[in-house]
């Protein structure tokens, strides 16, 4: 915290993107939201795709919202959802919500992979990404 003059923390993250896309590299403003404590809802989990759009969503706010033909993303599943989720910053593997607790992807060489369901050989349901 004390890296900079203004007591700020900053986190970067390069994202080159590799295959044959384009990450989607947009900062999107994922709104708060308080849900109904009598409903049982349920946050549904995505596998992104790379490049533009990483998932098309109606429950995530405006930004991820379809646009033109866009179709929306198939979950992977569904979790638990509690009362009230805090607001947040999404990117393409870093999140900071409103209180400023942030996440980041850190990319190593080990050998623990966990591939997400919607893969042949994947048996997970989050991945770096979600």
């Amino acid at each position: 915290k004390s890296a900079t003059s203004e007591g700020c923390t900053y986190v970067a993250h390069t994202d080159d993107a590799g295959g044959d896309s384009t990450a989607d590299i947009r900062l999107v403003r994922v709104p708060a939201k308080t849900y109904n404590s009598s409903s049982s809802h349920r946050r549904p989990v995505y596998s992104f795709k790379s490049g533009y759009p990483r998932i098309v969503s109606r429950d995530r706010g405006p930004d991820y919202q379809p646009v033109g033909e866009q179709r929306v993303t198939k979950p992977l599943g569904y979790i638990p959802q509690v009362n009230h989720t805090y607001g947040y910053f999404d990117n393409d593997y870093g999140m900071m919500n409103e209180k400023q607790l942030s996440i980041v992807e850190s990319t190593c060489g080990s050998r623990t992979v966990g591939w997400p369901l919607n893969l042949p050989y994947g048996y997970n349901m989050f991945g770096i990404a979600e």
